[in-house]
């Protein structure tokens, strides 16, 4: 079985806490039970202290801290998840501006400001 392209990182993921890598990971839940043997992607799960958890599919299976995806969230929904602490409800935003700004730059059509999360009553 041919190795992810990130397995050189493992060992640093499993040091990031010590050395100040902080890794942010963005993918589909579909698939992630097939992944879950991917040497980079148990790294990043063993290590991680918080992430972002949005809308897919449950039958996935635990995604991040025991947590599952929903299937049906409103847009921009999503759940907080740290490390020891319950899961909160989140609302995400786009930056219309930096979207707009970064898109040449990064090939892409949006760009996600530094996530500040708030709970959602």
């Amino acid at each position: 079985m041919l190795g992810s392209p990130l397995t050189p990182l493992v060992d640093a993921v499993r040091q990031a806490g010590d050395v100040g890598l902080a890794v942010a990971l963005a993918r589909p839940v579909t698939g992630l039970a097939r992944a879950a043997y991917d040497p980079f992607l148990a790294a990043l799960r063993e290590s991680a202290d918080a992430g972002v958890l949005l809308a897919g599919d449950p039958l996935e299976g635990p995604v991040l801290g025991g947590l599952r995806a929903q299937s049906q969230r409103p847009a921009g929904r999503a759940s907080w998840v740290e490390r020891g602490r319950p899961a909160v409800d989140v609302q995400l935003a786009v930056d219309a501006q930096l979207a707009v700004d970064a898109a040449p730059v990064a090939g892409t059509l949006a760009a996600v400001t530094p996530l500040v999360p708030r709970r959602v009553a």
